[in-house]
């Protein structure tokens, strides 16, 4: 069969061609494509997709520093240094040392460092369920875990932090499986090793006060329980370990009791109708 003229004048594959992916566009293999970057660069120029991230970045996690910039970014800490000091030339950011202890360079917005400099708005207990792997996290991006032994943190899937006002107060593992109380003084150790801490980053404010954080009571555990219950899509939540103990044989083993936790074997199971 004859080709047509037609098709011999455009079925040549010649023309302008644009690329209409994402920067984060994943081969079939599932790993990072090294081309998406590389496109983007080409099509915006190495300045415009620089600062997009720049502000992305900001928008995202509120302070960046080189180890944020080296996991969270396509472009290395050297690409986006030059348009950071751009920006603080202008005014759009500001340069300083917003977590203590941690000599390297740091930048955020103008208006997360004015907030910074408010105090915490007083009068809300509520404990805050934050996933560990949310970028309001800056642990194991900003700031560096703490150093408790027995408690393996980690910024996975599962895992979650439980605020209460400026503090964080316990620390709960693989969707509930291990659960850890922090104490009011472990809770100002590390909020006096680390300025900012989530706390900091979830409300973009901080205070001084040494005010004493109460325990989570049986129905602020059901509520934090139910939402990852919720979230994860689970048919139960099965706690196997309280404060680096066997739940069972721990101080926890009453509070998951008084919410009708049921035994199977050496773990304490709650069911979605426990947690209402």
């Amino acid at each position: 069969m004859r080709r047509s003229k037609k098709f011999d004048k455009i079925g040549t594959g010649q023309g302008r061609w644009y690329w209409t992916g994402s920067l984060l566009e994943t081969e079939d293999s599932g790993l990072a494509s090294e081309s998406g970057a590389d496109r983007a660069l080409a099509a915006n120029g190495p300045s415009e997709s620089a600062l997009q991230w720049v502000h992305h970045l900001l928008q995202s996690h509120g302070i960046l520093t080189r180890e944020l910039v080296q996991q969270a970014s396509p472009f290395d800490w050297e690409t986006l240094l030059p348009v950071m000091r751009q920006l603080e030339e202008w005014g759009a950011v500001s340069r300083g040392r917003f977590v203590l202890d941690k000599q390297a360079m740091q930048f955020t917005s103008r208006e997360l460092m004015a907030a910074m400099r408010s105090p915490l708005s007083s009068g809300n207990d509520e404990p805050t369920l934050l996933s560990a792997v949310d970028p309001a996290n800056p642990y194991g991006l900003i700031a560096d875990w703490p150093a408790d032994p027995g408690t393996a943190y980690a910024r996975k899937s599962g895992n979650y932090l439980v605020l209460k006002g400026e503090r964080w107060v316990a620390w709960i593992e693989n969707n509930g499986r291990r659960i850890t109380l922090r104490t009011p003084q472990e809770s100002a150790d590390n909020d006096e090793e680390q300025s900012s801490t989530v706390a900091t980053t979830v409300t973009a404010a901080r205070s001084r006060t040494e005010t004493t954080v109460p325990p989570l009571t049986a129905a602020e555990l059901a509520r934090l329980l139910r939402t990852i219950l919720q979230q994860q899509a689970l048919s139960k939540v099965k706690v196997e370990r309280w404060n680096g103990e066997p739940v069972d044989q721990s101080e926890g083993a009453a509070l998951l009791h008084e919410l009708g936790a049921e035994r199977d074997g050496k773990l304490l199971v709650l069911w979605p109708s426990q947690l209402r």
